[in-house]
C-alpha cells in the first residue's frame, strides 16, 4: 500500500524548474501515458475476442457469463443484481442512497 504521507522535501515544483526541463518532464508523461493506452486497448481486444469463443454448451463465454450472473441474481446475489441493473441503464439514484431504519416509515409496509 502506498504512503499516505511520503517525504516531499525533495520535490521541485513543475513552475519552479527551466523551460527545457518541464518539456522533458511532460514528454516523458506523454510517452508513457502511450505506452498504457495501447496497453490497454490490446488487453480489451483480448478480452473482447475471448469472450467471443464457444462455451461447453455451444453457447459463447459471453453468453455463458450474462446467463451464470443473472443465476446468481436469483438466488439473491445482490452484487449481481447491481451489476445487471447498471449494465441494462437502470439504476435509479434513490437506489444508490442507503437509508436507515429511522429514515423508511415500516408501518406502511406488510409483512
Amino acid at each position: 500500500m502506498a504512503n499516505r504521507n511520503p517525504d516531499t522535501s525533495g520535490l521541485v515544483s513543475l513552475a519552479d524548474r527551466t523551460n527545457n526541463e518541464r518539456t522533458k518532464i511532460q514528454s516523458l508523461g506523454g510517452v508513457a501515458s502511450g505506452i498504457t493506452r495501447r496497453e490497454k486497448r490490446k488487453m480489451r481486444q483480448i478480452l473482447t475476442e475471448a469472450l467471443l469463443l464457444p462455451h461447453e454448451d455451444g453457447q459463447s463465454i459471453k453468453d455463458a457469463m450474462a446467463v451464470a450472473l443473472i443465476n446468481r441474481a436469483l438466488k439473491g446475489d445482490v452484487r449481481a443484481f447491481v451489476t445487471i441493473m447498471k449494465f441494462v441503464g437502470e439504476t435509479p439514484t434513490e437506489l444508490q442512497q442507503i437509508a436507515t431504519e429511522d429514515e423508511l416509515n415500516l408501518s406502511s409496509w406488510e409483512f
